[in-house]
């Protein structure tokens, strides 16, 4: 591929993944207006948040081997397409149906594209410091768009209306969508990464059912009949599809995908899911109920961490891989990210500071998260063959969505069961930020052990 087409095909890749992951938080502070003018009812306010988290976070894994299968860049391609359509149905929604349908169409469109986007990225950097740099910065649109979600929604609902949330998606898609394919580079597809129609509703299924459960859980509790119930299909279908993938040919997940690295990398990311995700809610929460911030003022006081971690992705981040090793640089982010929340979580409960308590914690947090991003995904996908990058990406992707839903489920009720938020929740996210350290330490192979993975996986095809 031409040398200067690579960071044009990279810019399209990265914007793809701002506007997937701004999508996450940039309603929350335009709900109230949604309800108003669409006259939502509580369960319907949930649903335009939750039914893009759980689409998104349950068909990740098949969607990363459909992108084996029909070839990366044109699933990137539909994968993007269907997100801006829906963005355009969502921002033009007149009912709550409308809009709840619209929101769970984005979700399809984010899973077939996320996986896609790794395996576009390695593909067309070959050197290992050019894809370190072109990792970080992929890294930093990521994470600057999950955390400035909550300030740029607040800022375009009141300077244009609720609308422009999702309208804002349409015009990057637009612009994605026609320069894409001259652009992106044509990868070929592998035939043999055609999963069992069985094995991929099984797998799907459970993990859509368990995304479910974990969002359902905050509201209504564990002991809630709904929760348990959703829990326990969850589990059978997943169990379900374990065996079955122990018995079929045409396996969803292939057994040479399951290097060591991708089976490390994985539990890290679930584990690295569980603790970030409610750093930002119960931040959040700190703002506006000890600080007393108002939901607009507290979504702009958590922008420059998003800025600190875009800041750190692009420059600090691609060095340290370059230098040390991605095992090294998540093994630096996930121990930053510990360290943080621990700060936190000595932060007054009633009170406190937020140039004191809270912003120096944040800007530690974002360089931890800045180094877990390219960190925990780069091991993986470049552990496996080539064809088969883009289920290696949907399972490290899938887990830190299941892990995100976890952590909020097993952490966000705790202070409303009487524990302090400051103490108890933030404790428990730096401790699954530990335990992800302890796997990333003991599990994940240096690098000539993963050169020798792909080595195996390649002569096993």
């Amino acid at each position: 591929m031409n040398p200067s087409l690579r960071w044009w095909a990279l810019t399209l890749v990265v914007a793809a993944e701002f506007v997937v992951f701004l999508d996450i938080a940039i309603v929350n502070v335009a709900l109230p207006t949604m309800r108003t003018d669409l006259d939502l009812g509580a369960g319907e306010v949930s649903l335009v948040v939750d039914s893009y988290q759980v689409i998104f976070g349950g068909l990740l894994l098949v969607g990363g081997r459909i992108a084996d299968f029909f070839g990366r860049k044109r699933v990137f391609l539909l994968g993007f397409g269907i997100f801006t359509i829906a963005s355009l149905g969502a921002g033009l929604a007149t009912s709550g149906a409308l809009l709840i349908a619209s929101r769970a169409v984005q979700g399809l469109g984010a899973a077939l594209l996320v996986p896609a986007t790794t395996a576009l990225i390695v593909a067309v950097f070959q050197d290992e410091r050019e894809r370190s740099k072109a990792f970080g910065i992929w890294g930093a649109m990521r994470a600057g768009g999950a955390s400035s979600g909550a300030a740029l929604g607040g800022l375009i609902t009141q300077a244009l209306g609720w609308e422009w949330v999702f309208l804002i998606n349409v015009p990057i898609g637009i612009a994605v969508l026609l320069a894409g394919p001259a652009l992106l580079p044509h990868l070929d597809s592998d035939p043999g990464a055609r999963p069992g129609f069985v094995g991929a509703l099984l797998g799907t299924g459970g993990l859509l059912v368990l995304s479910a459960a974990f969002v359902e859980a905050p509201s209504a509790g564990w002991t809630d009949p709904l929760t348990l119930g959703l829990t326990a299909a969850g589990v059978l279908l997943l169990v379900l599809f374990t065996v079955l993938q122990a018995r079929s040919s045409n396996k969803l997940v292939p057994g040479r995908v399951l290097t060591r690295t991708v089976v490390a990398t994985t539990t890290v990311s679930l584990l690295y899911g569980a603790s970030h995700i409610p750093l930002f809610l119960l931040l959040s929460f700190y703002l506006q109920n000890s600080l007393r911030y108002e939901p607009l003022l507290a979504g702009a006081a958590m922008l420059p961490v998003g800025l600190v971690v875009m800041a750190s992705s692009a420059t600090l981040v691609p060095r340290l891989m370059s230098r040390f090793g991605a095992r090294h640089t998540l093994l630096l982010g996930l121990g930053l990210l510990a360290v943080a929340l621990l700060a936190l979580a000595r932060a007054p409960h009633d009170g406190g500071s937020y140039f004191v308590d809270v912003l120096p914690a944040g800007v530690v947090a974002a360089v931890g998260l800045s180094c877990c991003f390219s960190g925990v995904t780069v091991p993986a996908v470049e552990s496996v063959a080539d064809q088969d990058t883009g289920i290696a990406s949907g399972l490290v992707n899938s887990a830190q969505r299941i892990g995100s839903g976890l952590g909020v489920a097993v952490l966000l009720p705790l202070p409303a069961a009487g524990f302090n938020p400051q103490t108890t929740a933030l404790v428990g996210a730096a401790v699954f930020a530990a335990l992800g350290a302890l796997v990333a330490m003991t599990a994940i192979p240096p690098k000539r052990a993963e050169i020798s993975e792909v080595r195996q996986a390649e002569s096993a095809r």
